[in-house]
């Protein structure tokens, strides 16, 4: 058995609390929290773990959904490997990983390495004189090495984007990089499809490119971190973040897939698995954790926006980890839609994208006329996305197709500004016009 530490920040603490302990063995997993923070009230770090004292207990092996959060993404583990020289298991990435993960959440002991943050300052000054071997300082040297780590990958493995954490002023930053074959105006792009988001009455993360020297990639993308909040006193407090991954339960989908459902995919025409990494059962489960009919309502609707806008661009890219729901009240357990983040567009030739995540979801008709099979679509079409709103986000028919029609025209006439206005050259801009210059609803209803 494997017991492990878990620490859990508090609204408007700037220090975490020990919540209570996981355990872990071959079979199972269990989470107690500790007496001394039930004593104190503290409350359920999620609703699924209410805050008692009884044993939360999972019948497999897999870890609570909202602590596999706390981890890091492929790149963290790319260089966690690298450290550790061999493959991280599970356990290894929460509890050595740097604690800057996702969310309110840490795992394991809360060492000092844990927690080193660049100052953005000092991280582009470093940039600025990176050959300079005049300069011997310990701690420069130290910081050189992570941001050297951070620009040249040093394996190919894996597919994130290598990426720091900074601070500024009190604030949390994620510096994003091209990796070594992207496009080197891909930071650009993102902060340009932010901006255009935003006009489509999407939330967006506050983003902006900044250039960081004569290097293999001399842009990156550096966003304001929206799970972190400056107190009252200047320090960093951290908000609960829990990703479409986590709330829809997909790593126990995954577990639970068997060959029997080879024989029911063929039947359905989808799996279990498609459907937990879906936008209709996101929308779902979101009724759960929003707790507020109204909130969740407004949440649903704004959903649909960023799966409509995801087509439009042709971000591919719409996993169930780049959508999540921040925390707004602990104590009643209200989460609510976090800000779009992550969003590119293609430049490959999608005439008809097929998203990421399948957005709407047709049950069976069996009887009447015309019996029809069930559907999960993921083909981006303008009759089934407005099909889609009506079914699933809260939306009349005439309003959604007002809203698309809306949305298409401010991505068309826009898109070229955009990123014009974010600094890139017209050879770099070249590259997207076959896609969002075309006219995607006429696209679309000929290829339906």
């Amino acid at each position: 058995m494997i017991s492990i530490p878990v620490h859990v920040w508090l609204p408007g603490c700037a220090d975490p609390a020990s919540a209570g302990v996981l355990e872990v063995d071959d079979r199972s997993v269990s989470f107690t929290y500790g007496a001394d923070y039930l004593t104190a009230g503290g409350p359920s770090i999620v609703g699924e773990l209410p805050a008692r004292r009884a044993r939360h207990r999972q019948s497999s092996n897999l870890l609570f959904p909202i602590m596999q959060d706390a981890g890091p993404d492929s790149w963290g583990e790319m260089l966690l490997e690298k450290r550790l020289q061999h493959q991280p298991t599970q356990l290894e990435l929460l509890t050595l990983c740097r604690a800057d993960g996702a969310g309110n959440l840490v795992l394991g002991a809360l060492t000092p390495d844990r927690f080193e943050t660049i100052e953005i300052e000092t991280f582009i000054g470093i940039l600025n004189q990176f050959e300079d071997l005049a300069q011997t300082d310990e701690a420069y040297v130290r910081l050189r090495a992570i941001i050297k780590e951070a620009i040249d990958q040093g394996t190919g493995l894996g597919g994130a984007k290598p990426k720091l954490e900074l601070s500024d002023g009190g604030m949390r930053y994620i510096a994003k990089f091209p990796d070594i074959h992207d496009d080197p105006y891909l930071p650009h792009v993102e902060s340009a499809m932010l901006k255009l988001a935003s006009q489509c009455g999407i939330q967006v993360a506050v983003a902006e490119v900044k250039e960081v020297g004569d290097h293999r990639h001399p842009y990156c993308l550096v966003s304001r971190r929206f799970d972190r909040e400056q107190l009252a006193s200047g320090v960093i407090g951290r908000i609960g973040y829990a990703s479409a991954h986590c709330v829809n339960r997909v790593e126990e989908a995954m577990r639970q897939y068997s060959a029997n459902e080879l024989t029911e995919f063929t039947l359905k025409g989808y799996s279990s698995v498609q459907l937990a990494k879906s936008y209709p059962r996101f929308a779902e489960n979101m009724r759960r954790w929003c707790i507020d009919r109204e909130a969740w309502e407004s949440d649903v609707r704004e959903l649909w926006r960023r799966i409509v806008f995801n087509a439009l661009v042709r971000n591919t890219d719409d996993h169930t980890k780049n959508h999540g729901l921040l925390c707004r009240d602990m104590a009643t357990q209200h989460w609510r839609l976090s800000p779009a983040f992550d969003i590119v567009c293609g430049i490959s030739d999608l005439a008809s994208p097929a998203l990421c995540m399948p957005y709407l979801y047709q049950r069976a008709v069996r009887h009447g006329r015309n019996p029809q099979a069930a559907r999960l679509v993921a083909k981006a079409n303008r009759q089934d996305l407005i099909k889609a709103a009506v079914l699933h986000y809260g939306y009349e028919q005439d309003e959604a197709t007002e809203v698309f029609e809306s949305m298409r025209q401010i991505v068309r006439s826009g898109w070229r500004e955009q990123m014009i206005t974010e600094g890139m050259p017209d050879s770099a801009i070249s590259r997207y016009e076959r896609n969002l210059d075309r006219d995607i609803a006429k696209t679309w209803e000929e290829s339906d």
